[in-house]
């Protein structure tokens, strides 16, 4: 059998060995029931290519399941299938994810250490941000996706070049930017703090002011609420509310809002301040460098 049925949570997992031409694709149309019971998630781990009659079959179980209201996704797709899903406007209708390189960091000089992740040199002109095990996998795609769209927003950002996999750890490849932190740049000249704060507030007024191209960016406010419920049992429930109503109470706008704001997220390289490998919010978690100037 070219194909392999399992069951995930709430969605059929169907994983393709081979190519899905018109003989595959005809056995798998035949083959998988779709009832309205569970989206399905076409895997292409190992399907190297898709035929014409293999994305009427795609097609046609995408039709089936949007009449059902349930949704078809495809995972793993390889760079030339991918190309082929978005000539032809699939990756329009449906979600549909590239498959990650897979990449070592053995050698690899360790340039900083976050929260979630590390980033790595991969070599002069390249580095890796590299989230930690257990952190969703999806965030990777999300933040090089987010980081376009902060490019599209006027916002000069690093380029981010693709989504690569280190065992059970994603991460995006950036552009290296050869700079220096702001807060390296402060500690070494303190006598011209007036100055550096002066930098700081025209980042953030700049980035402040962009305002999203896409109506996909989301929305920054779900997560603070999801962050404020986190404090239950650390605060009073009164107190709790407060802040709930208080964000309740701001209202919402168009424009960009940064979550992590300070001085070892900016670089600095040759009189221009750059951001680095930042969380850039427009109501929405946007994970990119900026360049800016003066």
């Amino acid at each position: 059998m070219p194909f392999e049925v399992t069951r995930s949570g709430a969605a059929l997992q169907v994983r393709v060995s081979g190519p899905l031409d018109a003989a595959n694709g005809q056995e798998l149309g035949e083959s998988l029931v779709v009832d309205g019971s569970a989206d399905v998630v076409l895997d292409l781990a190992d399907c190297g290519y898709i035929s014409s009659a293999g994305l009427r079959v795609v097609l046609g179980i995408h039709g089936q399941l949007s009449k059902l209201r349930r949704r078809l996704s495809v995972t793993n797709a390889s760079e030339v299938t991918y190309r082929i899903f978005e000539t032809t406007g699939f990756t329009r209708m449906m979600e549909i994810s590239r498959r990650p390189q897979e990449i070592s960091i053995d050698g690899l000089e360790l340039m900083s250490t976050g929260v979630c992740g590390e980033c790595y040199r991969l070599d002069a002109e390249r580095v890796v941000k590299l989230y930690f095990e257990g952190v969703d996998a999806k965030l990777a795609e999300q933040e090089k996706c987010l980081a376009r769209e902060a490019l599209v927003m006027g916002i000069p950002t690093a380029i981010s070049f693709e989504v690569v996999t280190c065992g059970a750890r994603t991460g995006v490849v950036y552009e290296m930017l050869n700079a220096e932190l702001l807060s390296e740049v402060i500690r070494n000249d303190l006598v011209h703090l007036e100055h550096h704060a002066k930098t700081l507030v025209s980042i953030a007024r700049r980035i402040h002011s962009a305002k999203p191209s896409s109506k996909d960016v989301p929305s920054i406010k779900p997560r603070l609420i999801a962050s404020i419920e986190q404090l239950r049992g650390t605060l009073l429930n009164a107190d709790v509310q407060m802040l709930h109503d208080k964000l309740a109470s701001v209202p919402d706008a168009e424009t960009g809002v940064h979550f992590d704001l300070h001085t070892s997220n900016i670089m600095i390289k040759d009189g221009r301040s750059e951001e680095h490998t930042s969380e850039l919010q427009s109501l929405a978690y946007l994970v990119c460098r900026l360049l800016l100037e003066k």
